[in-house]
């Protein structure tokens, strides 16, 4: 089967770059190491600032461009624009009136996009809190909140990366 038009490749280009250069390759090996520094198992005493002068500011970015990700899977993923590709171009005009709505409409339902985009939002808003406890708790001594905090932040990272997978499954072709 062909692969749908560039917007569909160019957008799993996309997510695959965010979800394993930035997010698994990046800023979960740092908020590792930031847990491993608060339990004791690290020592690197600059690594706080380091942190919020790096690592911050790129999970600020991720969850920027995975919310315009989200917001246009919709319009780049849809199967309807097969209707605009060989074989279905040779449709008939009456056929054409229906079909691309039509093939739009059951992959919606059948992937359960707001579902899926909405799990996003949710795992997106969730790392934005704890990255925010985090940054107010670094610079203080460690603490057993911050522990938390930096743990849940390692946590949210995790259900993003998983939810980001699962946005694979709207891609309206196999590989």
């Amino acid at each position: 089967m062909r692969m749908a038009s560039e917007s569909s490749v160019e957008w799993e280009k996309r997510r695959a770059a965010l979800s394993h250069d930035i997010l698994k390759n990046e800023i979960t090996p740092a908020v590792f190491k930031l847990c491993n520094i608060l339990f004791g198992r690290v020592e690197d005493p600059d690594f706080d600032s380091a942190f919020a002068t790096s690592t911050s500011p790129k999970v600020e970015r991720l969850c920027a461009e995975l919310e315009e990700l989200a917001q246009n899977a919709e319009h780049a993923l849809s199967p309807r624009q097969y209707c605009d590709q060989e074989p279905l171009l040779g449709i008939d005009e009456e056929t054409r009136q229906w079909l691309p709505e039509a093939i739009h409409l059951l992959w919606i339902h059948r992937v359960d996009l707001s579902k899926k985009v909405q799990g996003l939002g949710v795992s997106i808003s969730r790392v934005r809190e704890s990255l925010a406890r985090v940054n107010a708790d670094l610079g203080a001594p460690p603490s057993a909140s911050l522990e938390r905090d930096a743990r849940n932040l390692l946590e949210s990272l995790s259900a993003l990366a998983i939810d980001l997978s699962a946005m694979t499954n709207l891609l309206p072709y196999r590989r």
